[in-house]
């Protein structure tokens, strides 16, 4: 039997959706078990998660890969490869550039 649980609305939330209108990235982080991937996913259009062995495969290939997909994207388990901060950067500040 599968259960689903509806999403209660966390405080940060709102704080959140700000953040990412006005920098483009957001980073959370916290314990383990808290809910940031849960939070992230409400309000981002694409995922990909970088515990997956062939998604961290991906990524050590290019990781312009990790950045394929609808924005804003979460890229859940980012610490599975640091390198691929630089690639986030890069692309949120590109981004940024075009909106002007």
């Amino acid at each position: 039997m599968l259960v689903t649980m509806a999403h209660i609305k966390r405080l940060i939330e709102d704080k959140f959706q700000s953040l990412l209108r006005v920098f483009g990235g957001v980073l959370i982080t916290g314990i383990k078990n808290a809910g940031k991937t849960d939070i992230a996913e409400q309000y981002c259009k694409s995922m990909i998660a970088l515990n997956i062995k062939s998604n961290k495969e991906l990524s050590a290939i290019n990781h312009e890969n990790v950045l394929v997909g609808d924005k804003p994207r979460l890229i859940d388990e980012w610490q599975e490869d640091v390198t691929v901060w630089n690639s986030v950067k890069v692309e949120i500040d590109k981004s940024k550039q075009t909106e002007h």
